[in-house]
């Protein structure tokens, strides 16, 4: 069995250049952990990330927490996809 697969966080190929954003609602804080070919990528803890031509051929993906008063935090692990 291979590894778990999250939801797509954009349409289209992921390639330089691109801006991709997970989906979110207003209702609990987060924070975020972009990693490229599993390494997190210094710097980039917002939700939205820009892809780099150094990114290429490596699959992304973003660690997002988030948090809620009276709820224990929630850790999702989204697969951007492979950058082409």
């Amino acid at each position: 069995m291979g590894p778990a697969r999250g939801p797509r966080l954009a349409r289209g190929p992921a390639q330089p250049a691109r801006v991709l954003r997970p989906l979110s609602d207003s209702r609990t804080a987060r924070t975020y952990r972009w990693t490229v070919a599993g390494w997190p990528v210094a710097g980039a803890t917002r939700a939205r990330y820009q892809i780099r031509r150094a990114d290429r051929g490596k699959v992304l993906r973003v660690v997002v927490t988030a948090h809620r008063p009276g709820y224990a935090p929630k850790v999702l692990y989204l697969r951007a996809g492979r950058v082409r």
